[in-house]
């Protein structure tokens, strides 16, 4: 069992992966955009992984994944994965440990965890 964020823009999109995830046995905090996302890390102290969308309205995935890797409120969660989904920009790429591009499958979720999850 794994805790983390899932931060996406698409309602059914974020709803679904949330709903596999959690059959999975997994704690999914769901968040529509960077700014809930950030909510949601003041608020969690276990996150083990992040997954992000880019494009979303209010704080994009770019400036979501810069805030918690370099803002020192959430520098507990600076060494967490985080797995962008969907665009982003060759600026930010390197504040990810891995891009999926979309559509992915649901398997590519699952092997993201086991492999930045490992215990």
């Amino acid at each position: 069992m794994v805790e983390l964020l899932y931060v996406e823009d698409d309602e059914d999109l974020r709803w679904l992966c949330t709903e596999i995830l959690t059959d999975e046995g997994h704690i999914v905090h769901p968040a529509a955009d960077g700014l809930e996302g950030l909510d949601v890390l003041r608020q969690v102290e276990g996150i083990q992984i992040i997954f992000t969308d880019g494009n979303m309205p209010r704080m994009s995935g770019s400036q979501f994944t810069y805030k918690v890797k370099s803002d020192p409120d959430y520098a507990r969660y600076a060494a967490t994965p985080i797995i962008g989904t969907g665009a982003f920009s060759d600026s930010s790429m390197s504040r990810l440990v891995e891009l999926l591009k979309k559509p992915f499958e649901s398997s590519e979720l699952l092997r993201c965890i086991q492999q930045y999850c490992r215990k």
